[in-house]
C-alpha cells in the first residue's frame, strides 16, 4: 500500500491567511508554543544549555545539579523553574529521556543484554531502568528489541492508515480544532500526540496525522488537569523505522499546553513547527508500539 492511501485533513499548499482556519485560529486567543523564552546571554538559559550538552555527550554520567548550581552562583530553585520552562521537563526527566534514547539505540543495534545495557547507562537497578523505559518508550525493552526487527519491514503508507485506527478516542468527546504551520512545507508526516506531560510518555490520550500543513482535530474528554499537544515532523521519505530513532538534525517538533478551561472553551491549537534545540529532550516514544499493542499475539510482518 502507497502513502497515497491516507486521507490526512490537509488544506491546499502555499501561503494561507487567518480565514483559511477554523475558528480564526490566528487570533490572540489562539494557543501557541508554551515554552517560555529567556534572552540568550542570561546566565539562567547559559546554565540550561550547558547542563543540557552535559547531559547529551555523557548521558550516563550522574549529575549533581545543587553543586553544578552553586558553581555558577545560581539559586537551586530558580535553576530548576528556568530548565523546565525551558526544555519542557525538568533537568532528572531530561537526563533519563537521553539515557533511553541510548539504550533504544543499544537494543537495536547490538545483542548486548538488557542488564548490561543498564548498567553501561548508568542505572542500579535493571528494575528500575525497566519501569523508565516503559514509561517513556510505551514497551519493555525486550518488547521493544523484538518491535525493532518488524517496524523494518513495514510499509509508510500502510503504517500511517493503521495508525489512523489505533489512535486512541477518549470519552466525553470535545473536539478541539488545530492548524498546523509548516514554513515551506514539502509534503513533510506529521505526528500530533496528546499527552499528560510536556514530554510524550507511554499513554497516548489523542492524536492525529497530517501529511502537509492543514487543519486536525484531538478529541478530548473533560479533564482535570492540563494536557500537553506535542507535534514531531519527519520528512517525505521517512519510513516507520525513522520514527522509533528520530533524528533531531532532521525533524521537526511544536508544541502547546491545554487547560481544562481550554478544553472547556474549545480553545484553537496552532502548532509552528520549528528546529529541535539542545533544549528539547530527545524523543524516546515509540509510535509503533501502538499497532504491537493492537496486534499482540498476532504477526504484523509484511
Amino acid at each position: 500500500m502507497h502513502r497515497s492511501a491516507l486521507k490526512p485533513q490537509t488544506l491546499a499548499s502555499g501561503s494561507f491567511k487567518a480565514e483559511d482556519s477554523p475558528s480564526g485560529l490566528f487570533d490572540k486567543s489562539s494557543l501557541t508554543d508554551h515554552r517560555i523564552r529567556y534572552r540568550v546571554r542570561s546566565p539562567l538559559y547559559q546554565a540550561a544549555r550547558s547542563l543540557a550538552d552535559t547531559i547529551r555527550s555523557e548521558p550516563s554520567s550522574a549529575v549533581q545539579i545543587d553543586r553544578f548550581c552553586d558553581d555558577r552562583s545560581l539559586r537551586y530553585r530558580d535553576f530548576l523553574r528556568a530548565f523546565k520552562r525551558l526544555s519542557g521537563t525538568t533537568p532528572v526527566r531530561f537526563l533519563q529521556s537521553h539515557r533511553i534514547d541510548q539504550a533504544k539505540r543499544l537494543l537495536a543495534r547490538s545483542d548486548i543484554t538488557i542488564a548490561n545495557i543498564c548498567h553501561e547507562l548508568g542505572y542500579e537497578s535493571v528494575g528500575t531502568f525497566t519501569r523508565t523505559f516503559t514509561d517513556l518508550v510505551g514497551l519493555t525493552p525486550s518488547s521493544f528489541r523484538c518491535l525493532v526487527s518488524q517496524v523494518k519491514n513495514w510499509d509508510m503508507g500502510w503504517f500511517l492508515n493503521e495508525l489512523q485506527g489505533v489512535i486512541p478516542r477518549t470519552g466525553s468527546i470535545r473536539e478541539i480544532p488545530g492548524f498546523l504551520s509548516i514554513t515551506h512545507a514539502r509534503g513533510e508526516i506529521t505526528f500530533i500526540g496528546l499527552f499528560g506531560s510536556a514530554i510524550p510518555v507511554n499513554e497516548l490520550i489523542a492524536g492525529a496525522v497530517i501529511v502537509g500543513q492543514g487543519r486536525f482535530n484531538l478529541n478530548v474528554g473533560v479533564q482535570a488537569k492540563s494536557l500537553f499537544v506535542l507535534a514531531a515532523s519527519f520528512e517525505a521519505d521517512a519510513t516507520p523505522f525513522d520514527t522509533l530513532f528520530p533524528d533531531s538534525g532532521r525533524i521537526r517538533v511544536a508544541s502547546t499546553a491545554l487547560s481544562p478551561q481550554n478544553i472547556k472553551t474549545l480553545a484553537p491549537i496552532v502548532l509552528h513547527l520549528r528546529p529541535m534545540s539542545c533544549l528539547d529532550p530527545p524523543i524516546v516514544y515509540a509510535l509503533p508500539s501502538l499497532l504491537s499493542k493492537r496486534h499482540s499475539g498476532s504477526k504484523l510482518l509484511l
